[in-house]
């Protein structure tokens, strides 16, 4: 996986999201690619939608049995951006 560039501070935050906390979903980071989890609770959900990439969602699930939203890469959603729908 590749991540963007972006502050080594906030890359090493990302990273040590531990997996017992709550879902968190980021953006504005321009990633590329096919949308997939960063880790078991984390999310990125911006991939270059003004730079003709994709336009991101993500839908959840149920509950699982601790409480807590169970995130899975199946629930991404996306719509490709080409360049005749940028705004000028």
């Amino acid at each position: 996986m590749t991540l963007p560039v972006f502050l080594e501070r906030d890359k090493k935050r990302l990273l040590h999201y531990a997996d017992h906390r709550k879902p968190l979903f980021v953006g504005h980071y321009w990633l590329r690619g096919m949308p997939k989890l960063l880790k078991p609770n984390l999310a990125c959900l911006d991939y270059s939608a003004c730079k003709t990439g994709r336009l991101v969602a993500y839908r959840m699930q149920a509950i699982n049995g601790e409480g807590r939203k169970t995130l899975a890469a199946k629930n991404f959603v996306w719509v490709d951006v080409t360049e005749d729908q940028l705004i000028a």
